[in-house]
């Protein structure tokens, strides 16, 4: 049976409101906020779905990417310090979630596989964006992995970006636009070839 031709439209995801563990959750969710306000200037652009921050995440994003999207821009927030506002994530890690953990950098263990996407390197950064390894253990690697897992399936671009909770939303939503627009200038290029 031959596989459905893509939708013309990408999938955008983000994560609801959650808490450290032992914290009570905060009011919002950056990749939340930026989300909401891109879905409002775009109505209908993109497919947009709001992710839990739990078990059922997978369940969504596997529902969510059943629609075929033509690709996948994923987002989430990260309470990390720093003068950037975005983070294009280059890979994600096959591992179970795991709040204890401390997430970005370090030495992997031998039975760690990653994911990494094809589209991130490729990304032009504007500024407020940056491009390190910022993942972590949580249910945005989860999230991650499993898009990179269905992208490098199905030949879909895809990418996850992390929005900074201190970093500004102006320039998040610009952030996210650029994103798309480059997604969609690819997807589109690739349905022609």
């Amino acid at each position: 049976m031959p596989e459905p031709a893509p939708q013309t439209r990408l999938l955008v995801t983000a994560f609801e409101p959650f808490g450290a563990p032992g914290k009570p959750k905060r009011a919002s969710n950056a990749s939340e906020e930026t989300l909401r306000a891109f879905a409002a200037r775009h109505p209908g652009r993109c497919t947009v779905v709001i992710l839990p921050v739990d078990a059922r995440c997978e369940v969504a994003l596997a529902r969510a990417m059943n629609g075929n999207p033509a690709g996948v821009v994923a987002t989430g927030e990260a309470g990390l310090a720093g003068g950037w506002d975005t983070n294009v994530e280059m890979l994600a890690w096959d591992r179970p979630v795991d709040v204890s953990r401390p997430g970005g950098n370090g030495t992997r263990g031998d039975a760690e596989r990653c994911a990494r996407s094809a589209f991130a390197p490729r990304l032009h950064l504007l500024p407020g964006m940056e491009r390190e390894e910022r993942i972590g253990s949580y249910w945005c690697n989860r999230a991650y992995y499993r898009v990179l897992q269905w992208c490098a399936l199905f030949g879909r671009p895809g990418v996850f970006l992390h929005q900074r909770v201190d970093g500004a939303r102006g320039a998040q939503l610009r952030h996210l636009e650029h994103v798309v627009t480059a997604m969609e200038r690819e997807t589109a290029a690739l349905a022609r070839a």
